[in-house]
């Protein structure tokens, strides 16, 4: 206890030890960290679990269509 008497405390040191003891008295006092009254509970979306297969098939590109040439109508009538 006496090493602990003769340490020199510099001003930064007094202020860290002071706000520290202030928000552990505050925590213990006025329960800061307590849970709301009404607290907001999250949405919940369902969910499905697919095998890696499905997932393969959900994930594959879709096949491509061939392409078909269309006639433009020149305006002539027939």
């Amino acid at each position: 206890m006496a090493a602990i008497a003769q340490l020199q405390w510099n001003t930064g040191q007094k202020v860290s030890a002071g706000l520290h003891i202030a928000l552990i008295l505050w925590v213990m006092l006025f329960d800061l960290f307590s849970s709301p009254e009404n607290p907001m509970i999250p949405e919940v979306t369902e969910v499905a679990l697919i095998s890696a297969q499905d997932f393969a098939e959900l994930t594959q590109p879709a096949p491509r269509r061939p392409r078909t040439r269309t006639r433009t109508g020149t305006g002539n009538a027939a």
